[in-house]
């Protein structure tokens, strides 16, 4: 949070002020953490619910792991993809 601008920051202490619970899978930021939390998320969950643009990076990781560990997974199409496709928003 450090490198975050102020507002930024007022936002996430808001969040975790109205939070039940707040847990953190790792000290060290970066690409590594947020496979890690998306893991830890997979790992507690039956379905996972996303929107996905078929892009490459986490969330393509994610959803693959959801499925090799037999998780129901639901797709949501982005406003970008049905704007692409013609679709109404």
């Amino acid at each position: 949070e450090s490198r975050w601008s102020n507002d930024w920051r007022a936002r996430y202490e808001r969040i975790l002020e109205e939070a039940d619970e707040a847990i953190f899978v790792g000290r060290i930021p970066g690409r590594r953490a947020f496979f890690r939390r998306n893991h830890w998320m997979v790992d507690r969950s039956a379905r996972l619910i996303g929107v996905y643009t078929g892009a490459p990076g986490g969330t393509k990781e994610t959803i693959e792991y959801a499925k090799k560990r037999g998780l129901q997974v639901v797709l949501i199409e982005s406003e970008k993809e049905q704007i692409q496709n013609g679709g109404n928003l």
